[in-house]
């Protein structure tokens, strides 16, 4: 993952700086969207919100019951599903595992944030 920005656009990068995320993981997050050429995101949005949305995250503001129900629209609509803080806690944690293991695509989770892409990707686990 790039240090610096890769894109001209910084929209995401602002907001999750502005949210309290580290500029390191914002810029993650941004230069993601731009290498999967994703156009649109959402953050905590209501499961009713994401149809049209390429990423949506989540922040700790969602509890696990909205969790699932966000996993399981992002499945149904092919939108990557971004889970900040995934071991914040173990209530947390517990249910970010479960998420991954139910999940059919691949994910990704490095301790700051949980990938659930879904898309035409093999079922994958990986924990860095």
């Amino acid at each position: 993952m790039c240090r610096k920005l890769q894109g001209e656009r910084c929209d995401l990068y602002a907001r999750l700086v502005e949210l309290g995320l580290s500029e390191r993981r914002a810029i993650e997050l941004q230069n993601l969207l731009e290498h999967c050429r994703y156009f649109t995101f959402g953050i905590d949005c209501d499961v009713k919100q994401m149809e049209g949305v390429d990423m949506v995250i989540t922040t700790l503001a969602c509890d696990e019951e909205h969790l699932r129900k966000m996993a399981s629209r992002a499945e149904e609509l092919g939108t990557t599903l971004c889970i900040l803080h995934p071991s914040f806690d173990r209530k947390r944690d517990d249910e970010c595992k479960a998420l991954v293991e139910a999940h059919r695509c691949t994910s990704i989770d490095n301790r700051a944030y949980l990938l659930l892409f879904n898309n035409h990707l093999p079922k994958q686990i990986f924990r860095l």
